[in-house]
């Protein structure tokens, strides 16, 4: 799996977790699925840069690095958004530049692993599907639940057919030819 697309899909599921962290605020609780939704998004946006930037950069310390600060600045611009004086800082960019620090140490250690097969992402459907159950606790309706589901299904067909091209141009390379 390419290094961006890993960002993107750890991003998108440490930002839903990343969201769930805004049940601590008591203030907030009623917002929650918004928050999530918005901590997923900002998760992907940060996921695919970090990958992108793990691609060109191959040090783990950089990026470590990178992934904090990414996650800390698109955090802080999430925080500084709130209402007039109701902003969430310390509460947002702790576990922001954490989603961050996780996606930057991945994308550099796991990036480019190309053992991927259908079994896996069945069994990445499949969780998902469990994890959208344990959403419905939370979105409150089937058709928001639903949603989720088919959002997650085209990512995961997406990373699927991103890792078929990357493995198509694996294959093709020259092989050395021996001679005997």
């Amino acid at each position: 799996m390419s290094k961006p697309v890993l960002g993107l899909l750890l991003g998108g599921i440490l930002g839903v977790f990343d969201g769930l962290t805004a049940l601590f605020t008591p203030e907030v609780v009623p917002e929650i699925m918004m928050i999530i939704i918005g901590s997923t998004i900002k998760g992907i946006i940060a996921g695919v840069a970090i990958g992108f930037f793990a691609r060109k950069f191959k040090s783990l310390l950089l990026g470590i690095i990178f992934g904090s600060v990414v996650g800390l600045i698109l955090a802080f611009a999430v925080a500084a958004l709130g209402d007039a004086g109701k902003h969430y800082y310390f509460e947002i960019m702790l576990p922001g530049s954490i989603v961050g620090l996780i996606v930057g140490f991945a994308t550099q250690k796991y990036g480019n692993i190309k053992k991927l097969g259908w079994g896996d992402l069945v069994a990445a459907t499949i969780g998902v599907l469990l994890f959208s159950s344990f959403l419905r606790l939370f979105v409150g309706s089937w058709s928001m639940t639903v949603l989720l589901i088919v959002g997650c299904a085209v990512v995961v067909y997406l990373v699927k057919l991103a890792w078929d091209s990357q493995r198509n141009e694996d294959s093709a390379e020259p092989q050395e030819i021996s001679s005997k």
